[in-house]
């Protein structure tokens, strides 16, 4: 396995939560990263992801629009293996 500083770590923005500006998202995943953490990667649910890297990069990705959801089953999950 990998050392904790080489493993991407996903944080979960509550569903219920109302829609959180760039800056607070950067500012928990600094706490993070001061840590050692290279990635955090912030799985905001139907508003997309974000992510904040070591190097300070910061960039919030939309989640593609479709015309119908089947399932939300699996999606997180499948957005993080898919990112590893």
């Amino acid at each position: 396995p990998l050392p904790l500083q080489q493993q991407p770590l996903p944080l979960q923005q509550q569903h219920n939560e109302s829609i959180v500006a760039d800056n607070v998202i950067a500012s928990m995943a600094a706490v993070l990263l001061k840590w050692g953490v290279q990635l955090v990667l912030v799985k905001m649910g139907a508003s997309g992801c974000a992510v904040a890297r070591a190097d300070g990069s910061f960039r919030r990705f939309p989640c593609p629009s479709v015309s119908r959801v089947v399932s939300v089953t699996g999606a997180g999950d499948v957005l993080l293996a898919s990112f590893i």
